[in-house]
């Protein structure tokens, strides 16, 4: 009896909070506006003009446009650059439900008065509002019941209240892609009706909507693996180039990261995880839908195989790909390439860019489908005139837009050099080497004005004669490799060639190998406005700080800096020139000393100066390689020296292969909050604890990617490992592990991951912990 009294008098109390909410809580009403209810003929009555608008009150108003209420009940639309309209607009009055009030138009409404709140929303019907609000009432009980007219209104009014991302609203968008798998079987005509529906329209959807709506659709085709968000529908473009795929690639920090755009991304088994639902006409009408009606940056695909390149054609049939940008890597051949092209292609592409082995057959279809396209670069193996020839027309055709042709090969054979000097300024085209008669030789001199060529590779003898200098420039190259042949001495490039290098004004990559790098060579460097990536190794310095710090030069174009395998020991003055390149976002250093221990003495003037200057704001490294030799036995503590200049909580990526890891470095590595991928070598470690390194609750939240080098793997170890709820990627390596560990491993802890083992391979692990790690993950686990 006790229970059930408490049990009403709870109800009872809750329905006089809900009551008394409805009561005190403000009312919005909308006006809805629409073509079915302009009036058309308002302007025509003079009568009419003049009894209405001197009674009138602004009820909304923006940069774009101002609404206001006429006396007799007519909404007056005012918008610059356009004639005025009127509506008789149907009104809606409702109490402020949770997830309207997450809307930023409603809250800056609130902020002005506590009463009704007018809200006027334009180009959506009348039925679309109603199952918009009874939507936000009961979800579920709209199955099957929305029209995709209703559906895209229902998108345009999200966007116009500006409902910003919640609990609430996602729960909403998730049950509107439940009504789309549902509803789409009364709907064959489905890419008619968005041929026909008004480009306009679907302007006034936010992006950053359909961007959600294919995460939730995608995470429900992978089991809520969390792929759509980490790596298919993601908001940087790093990692995002015909260059290296590797994750770790200093590639991916060439450009600068922006977090505010909508990326497409498939690479891997991506297409195939996706191509499941193709059986089911339901889902693969779903997906094609959101991507008719998404808008983003870039669209980038990787196939690895023919299989691959078949399921995209199905995944993407009948679908116009609303971006800015394609990037189409192919690693076989295949004749469906124009298939392939035909269906994604649409007037918004700006910029396309192909690395895959194609013939000039392909090429023309390729122009036929890409008529808008500003940009083209085309990467390839094989170049032969016939191709080089259609290129060349194309491009003369078009002369403001920019067209690359990179190649490994041109077959010179049929070459007509008369049809070469037709070649437009807007087509660069980059040759490694050319075939005539079966040999494979570079470029000749007559061939200089009309061909590129990107990589550059000197050695000793080379650099050494003045005259090939001027003619590298002639080359347009990008990427320079100066490799010294003789390991056993240090070459020193003189003043001239440093001179040389400072007139080419395409050079963006520099290798350089068993050199002495020089105060010269430094100065070169720090005063580029070229380069982006810089690669010193096998190298001694010989260095005259005292003349470079005199010049107070800042560099704002290197992105990425690795430096490898010093002979000589750095001191504190490296990290002064270090600090001069404001903009690097990448550092490697692989077996390079340290030594920047301050004296007593020091240390007090930098106290004094301190107090009276303000300190200088850090670099934001965003990765980070550090690798000493295994047989330095003794702690690392570079993370601490680098500290001074670089803010180490804000990396992204960090690889880390040390002896062992100073208490200095421990301190760091807790100030961390922001890693994504981690590589962790210790080679002495029986000290080591994870839980001590990854300390910063915050990175449970951040990483997705851990490599982990030890001698042993502990069960606090794996404790730890389990804490990163977004890992997908786990690699481990160590000496021996026992049964007893690796039966803390369990499934049910890494559905959404990716797990190998390294080391111990599979043939010298036990039959013990083999069979459970076959039967716990996989058969044949590696």
């Amino acid at each position: 009896m006790i229970k059930l009294f408490i049990k009403e008098k709870m109800f009872f109390f809750q329905f006089l909070i809900n009551h008394l909410y409805c009561i005190c809580s403000p009312t919005i009403s909308f006006f809805i506006a629409n073509e079915g209810n302009e009036v058309r003929e308002f302007i025509g009555s003079h009568e009419k003009e003049e009894n209405s608008v001197k009674f009138h009150n602004t009820i909304c108003s923006s940069n774009d446009y101002k609404v206001y209420v006429l006396r007799n009940e007519i909404l007056c639309f005012e918008s610059p650059q356009k004639p005025i309209k009127y509506f008789k607009p149907e009104i809606i009055t409702v109490p402020c439900a949770k997830m309207l009030q997450s809307s930023n138009l409603i809250q800056k409404s609130l902020n002005y008065t506590q009463n009704n709140i007018n809200i006027f929303v334009k180009n959506v019907s009348y039925t679309a509002f109603l199952l918009f609000l009874k939507a936000i009432e009961n979800p579920d009980g709209l199955i099957s019941q929305m029209e995709l007219v209703d559906l895209l209104d229902i998108l345009k009014i999200i966007t116009t209240l500006d409902i910003s991302k919640s609990f609430e609203r996602d729960f909403f968008l998730k049950n509107i892609i439940k009504n789309i798998l549902f509803g789409l079987e009364r709907h064959s005509n489905i890419f008619d009706f968005l041929n026909k529906f008004n480009e306009f329209s679907l302007n006034e959807i936010d992006r950053f909507l359909i961007k959600d709506m294919l995460i939730f659709f995608i995470n429900i085709i992978c089991f809520n693996d969390k792929s759509a968000e980490r790596f298919m529908i993601v908001s940087t473009n790093k990692g995002l180039n015909l260059k290296n795929q590797n994750h770790f690639s200093p590639y991916n920090w060439m450009k600068k990261v922006t977090q505010t755009k909508f990326y497409i991304k498939f690479i891997g088994r991506d297409i195939y995880n996706l191509y499941k639902m193709s059986p089911l006409p339901f889902f693969l009408g779903t997906w094609k839908f959101l991507l008719n009606i998404a808008t983003f940056e870039y669209f980038y695909i990787l196939f690895q195989n023919k299989r691959s390149i078949e399921q995209a054609i199905v995944l993407f049939q009948n679908t116009k790909l609303n971006c800015i940008r394609i990037y189409i890597i192919m690693k076989v051949n295949y004749v469906l390439i124009a298939d392939f092209f035909t269906t994604i292609f649409s007037n918004s592409i700006q910029i396309l860019k192909i690395s895959a082995n194609i013939s000039a057959g392909n090429v023309k279809d390729i122009f036929e489908v890409c008529s808008n396209v500003q940009k083209l670069t085309i990467k390839c193996t094989i170049v032969t005139f016939e191709f080089l020839s259609l290129i060349i027309k194309v491009a003369r055709t078009n002369s403001t837009k920019a067209y690359k042709i990179r190649c490994i090969y041109y077959e010179f054979e049929n070459t007509d050099l008369n049809s070469l000097l037709n070649m437009p300024i807007n087509l660069l085209f980059y040759v490694d080497l050319l075939r005539i008669d079966t040999k494979e030789v570079f470029i000749v001199k007559n061939l200089i004005p009309f061909m590129s060529q990107y990589n550059l590779s000197l050695t000793e003898t080379d650099i050494m004669i003045s005259y090939n200098i001027f003619l590298f420039d002639c080359f347009k190259f990008k990427e320079l490799t100066i490799v010294i042949t003789d390991s056993i001495s240090f070459v020193d490039l003189d003043k001239f060639t440093i001179s040389s290098l400072m007139n080419f004004k395409t050079l963006k990559y520099l290798t350089i190998k068993n050199i002495k790098v020089t105060t010269e060579l430094l100065m070169y460097i720090l005063e580029s406005n070229i380069l982006v990536y810089l690669n010193i190794s096998n190298f001694i310095t010989q260095i005259d700080f005292k003349k470079i710090l005199e010049i107070n030069t800042q560099n704002f174009k290197l992105r990425y800096m690795l430096l490898r395998n010093s002979i000589s020991c750095f001191k504190k003055e490296i990290l002064w020139y270090l600090s001069r390149f404001v903009h690097l976002v990448g550092l490697s250093l692989e077996d390079i000393e340290f030594r920047v221990t301050k004296s007593i003495i020091e240390y007090f003037f930098a106290y004094l100066h301190s107090l009276f200057k303000k300190t200088p704001k850090k670099i934001s490294l965003k990765r980070l390689e550090i690798i000493l030799q295994s047989n330095t036995e003794k702690e690392a503590d570079i993370l601490a020296s680098l500290s001074h200049i670089y803010e180490l909580s804000k990396l992204n990526e960090l690889i880390y292969k040390v002896y062992r890891i100073s208490n200095a470095d421990f301190k760091i590595f807790s100030q961390m909050n922001a890693l994504e991928a981690i590589i962790i070598q210790i080679y002495d470690s029986d000290g080591f604890c994870l839980r001590n390194t990854l300390s910063n609750c915050q990175l449970y939240a951040s990483i997705y990617y851990i490599d982990l080098a030890l001698k042993k793997i502990r069960e606090d170890d794996i404790i730890m490992i389990k804490k990163f709820y977004k890992l997908t990627v786990l690699f481990i390596s160590c000496e021996q592990i026992d049964y007893e560990t690796i039966i803390k491993f369990k499934k049910n802890d890494f559905k959404s991951t990716k797990f190998v083992l390294k080391q111990p391979s599979r043939e010298k692990r036990s039959k013990n912990i083999n069979d459970y790690l076959d039967s716990e993950f996989i058969e044949n686990f590696l």
